[in-house]
């Protein structure tokens, strides 16, 4: 520090971190600057608004003389040299809060097309929604941000599976198109990485559309490194609207899954993901006066850069309100804590909607929840399961702590705003009373003294913790208009908070979709419906059976009371299950115990699954219990035991071509194929392998390494004889890293086989490698076979 009389050492700075780096045309230096040796001698804090000076230099010597040859500056003048001892020309930085990561956006299928006219139909309501963020202008002292309510901006998504929709909105107090340049005008321009490849540099599949504000037809596409790649007939199907009304302008866009299909080879299906931004320009004087962005960081030149984009992916949640039939119990619950028999007879509904791109819990292990709700002639019982490995209430600010929250919607009238039967209920965990209710703008005067009726209990269990309560039928009737009676609705939603740290992690919500304010639009919330279920209507999970390494058989015992109910059973890794499959019998009719099975395949090796059975019909759905069982662990070894048939002839030359037969063994003990059979090659036996090219494909065994028994691969084999294969000591299949056997294939057509000794389906292959479109599998039994698609 040339000017004072600091005596700055580099131990002062010893809990710093400097590293070089160099590259095969340069060099990288990365630094970590220790807040606290910059706060000790420099005064330097951290913390959103904090403000310094700051300025790069580079210096470059190429032949080694005692001075540097050249010199880079970030933002000093390259005129004054003495720029390192002039703070006054270097830059200003000032430390934000916005979070430097991948925004990512979940978008819900719509079953209603909105129609494309620049307002908001009621769909988008239900649409995955995000807001866009303000850019710092280039010019920031003389010209700040603007704040949000002078100009902010959000967009919306759904999709089906014909096309995919964007509704962007922004309010902007004044309307300019005058720009020559579309980019400068108040536009909204959407940026695309189709195959979600995020290269640093733009290619085939990336693209910038642009719609100037109240145009009702695309203004503009590019691709700054493929210019003429793109012309107006790759989206002749696509349709785009604009419109202003008052201060906030709304453009509407429907991207056709034929043009992006054509263009991209983008499929419009479940689990697509993409890559994705969204701009808006504001031009108040006739250029560009700022910026609102979605995800690319502030001050990159996004236009150019996939890799900044943020990440979309389509769901298969739909886009609209869920609903949930209430039973009514004769036996009224303890309210403790407890899932005591009497919850069994609700429906769990998982709460899997997540807030925002931040939100999204790392596992089911650490933050997921179900819940239940019932009812009687007295009260309306909840109760909540969560799965969360770390409780803390530390927060000073309740609703950032562990927290369950719910709303009711007393007319279930699914209003934009609060009216006088609507409520927000917190409940903070490790508590057993209500912390809250608030009615936003709708004017009430409810406190939690006006549900003096009400219980609430927490227990924390092994792997969470349970919230259970009774809601007074008196009191709901009297503050919100909900009568408990048969057939009669209310509006009802729920939502969770996570905090680990001690600041808020994790948010879910029932059925308010991603990216909403369920805390603000009843509109969002679903339906609750309240029924009597028939007194011997039962369900009970009973022990899995001839449970393999790939398969078992579930069973179960229903009792439908002379309802016709089908019968189904849920299965999978966790208790979210995601599976379904059809019972045997389904449906049941009658007033007895029906006993039900289901014969599962294709399952995991050596895994623990969570399954249960269902009776449901449109007015109840019963759940039996959660039951686990486990799949055989795989195997080290496989006993080999098959005779493969051919028939016994004089000489070779009596055989035909269709004579072959296609044969492979699981396992992978890497000897070479000749060692099953007796004889000699050509007199008693022959065998070839495919190689894949289109013409002299076939390679006659010679004794080479493609002609061993390497996992998945299978030969023509043609033998005298019946062939007899007996290997009660061959090592099964490796497996790699995520539980799974690779098989090298080559070009063109491979001749494959099974590497495992269970059965396996060929769909599954194709599903698990990302495979689309057709990829037939033929079998060979003297005439090929494509209908079979199970590898035994």
């Amino acid at each position: 520090s040339p000017n004072t009389s600091t005596n700055f050492e580099t131990g002062n700075f010893a809990n710093c971190n400097f590293k070089s780096t160099v590259t095969d045309d340069g060099y990288i230096y990365e630094v970590a600057l220790s807040i606290n040796d910059l706060s000790t001698q420099l005064n330097m804090n951290a913390y959103p608004g904090f403000r310094f000076g700051i300025d790069i230099a580079l210096g470059d010597n190429d032949s080694g003389p005692t001075y540097r040859e050249s010199l880079l500056i970030w933002h000093s003048p390259g005129t004054d040299l003495n720029y390192w001892s002039k703070p006054i020309l270097w830059a200003t930085a000032e430390l934000d809060n916005e979070i430097a990561e991948s925004r990512m956006i979940y978008v819900s299928r719509t079953l209603i097309s909105p129609v494309i006219d620049g307002q908001m139909d009621d769909i988008w309501r239900f649409a995955a929604r995000d807001s866009l963020k303000l850019q710092h202008p280039e010019n920031y002292e003389s010209n700040p941000p603007l704040s949000l309510e002078d100009l902010s901006g959000e967009v919306r998504l759904l999709w089906d599976y014909d096309n995919l929709y964007i509704l962007a909105r922004v309010r902007d107090d004044v309307l300019n198109t005058s720009n020559e340049y579309v980019w400068l005008n108040d536009v909204f321009q959407f940026f695309i990485d189709a195959n979600f490849g995020k290269t640093p540099l733009c290619d085939e599949n990336d693209i910038q559309l642009s719609l100037l504000a109240n145009a009702n037809n695309l203004s503009g596409f590019w691709n700054p490194n493929f210019p003429t790649f793109f012309s107006e007939t790759d989206f002749q199907n696509c349709q785009f609207a604009s419109e202003r009304r008052g201060d906030i302008q709304t453009y509407e866009i429907l991207l056709s899954g034929i043009d992006l299909l054509q263009k991209f080879g983008f499929n419009l299906v479940v689990g697509k993901e993409f890559g994705v931004d969204f701009e808006f320009s504001d031009n108040d004087d006739g250029t560009r006066n700022n910026t609102l962005l979605w995800n690319s960081p502030d001050g990159s030149m996004y236009w150019l850069h996939p890799n900044f984009w943020g990440h979309a992916m389509l769901t298969n949640t739909t886009a609209s309100p869920k609903s949930v039939t209430v039973p009514k119990t004769t036996t009224a619950p303890n309210i403790d804590g407890n899932l005591e028999d009497v919850w069994l007879s609700a429906s769990p509904e998982p709460i899997n909607q997540v807030l925002d791109f931040r939100t999204v819990p790392d596992n089911v292990d650490d933050f997921s929840s179900e819940y239940r709700m019932l009812w009687d002639d007295n009260n309306l019982y909840l109760f909540i399961s969560v799965t969360d490995n770390i409780l803390n209430t530390s927060n000073p600010k309740f609703w950032n702590n562990d927290l369950m929250q719910f709303y009711l919607d007393g007319n279930n009238e699914k209003n934009d705003f609060y009216d006088q039967n609507d409520l927000q209920f917190s409940l903070v965990a490790n508590t057993d009373y209500l912390t809250s209710v608030y009615g936003f703008e709708n004017g009430s005067n409810l406190t939690v003294d006006d549900f003096p009726n009400c219980q609430f209990a927490f227990m924390a269990t092994s792997n969470g913790y349970n919230y259970e309560m009774s809601l007074s039928g008196n009191n709901l009737s009297t503050t919100l208009g909900i009568n408990l009676a048969v057939n009669n609705q209310f509006g009802f939603d729920l939502g969770l908070n996570d905090n680990d740290a001690g600041i808020l992690k994790n948010s879910l919500i029932w059925s308010a979709p991603f990216g909403s304010e369920i805390w603000y639009y009843p509109s969002l919330w679903g339906t609750a419906t309240l029924s009597e279920i028939p007194a011997n209507l039962s369900a009970a999970t009973n022990s899995a059976s001839d449970i393999g390494y790939t398969t078992a058989v579930l069973n179960g015992t229903v009792n439908s009371d002379g309802l016709t109910m089908n019968v189904s059973f849920e299965y999978g890794e966790s208790t979210s299950y995601g599976n379904s499959i059809s019972a045997t019998p389904s449906p049941v009719s009658n007033t007895e115990n029906n006993y039900v099975s289901a014969e599962l395949g294709d399952l995991y090796v050596g895994a623990t699954y969570h399954y249960r059975v269902v009776l449901s019909n449109d007015q109840y759905t019963i759940y039996g219990s959660d039951q686990t069982f486990t799949t055989m662990a795989y195997p080290t070894q496989l006993n080999l035991t098959q005779t493969v048939d051919f028939s016994t002839k004089s000489k070779g030359s009596d055989y035909k071509p269709d004579e072959y037969r296609l044969v492979g063994l699981p396992g992978g003990n890497d000897e070479m194929i000749a060692n099953i059979f007796s004889g000699k090659q050509g007199e008693d036996w022959q065998v070839f392998w495919d190689n894949g090219e289109d013409t002299d494909y076939l390679i006659e065994y010679n004794g080479d390494n493609i002609f061993r028994q390497i996992p998945g691969h299978a030969f023509w084999v043609l033998n005298k004889g019946p062939l007899t294969i007996n290997q009660p000591s061959k090592e099964a299949a490796g497996l790699n890293n995520d539980g799974e056997v690779e098989v090298s294939i080559h070009r063109g057509w491979n001749l494959i086989t099974n590497p495992f000794n269970e059965p396996i389906s060929w769909n599954e292959i194709k599903n698990t490698n990302g495979i689309t479109g057709i990829r037939p599998l033929w079998s060979f039994n003297g005439n090929w076979d494509a209908t079979n698609l199970i590898m035994m």
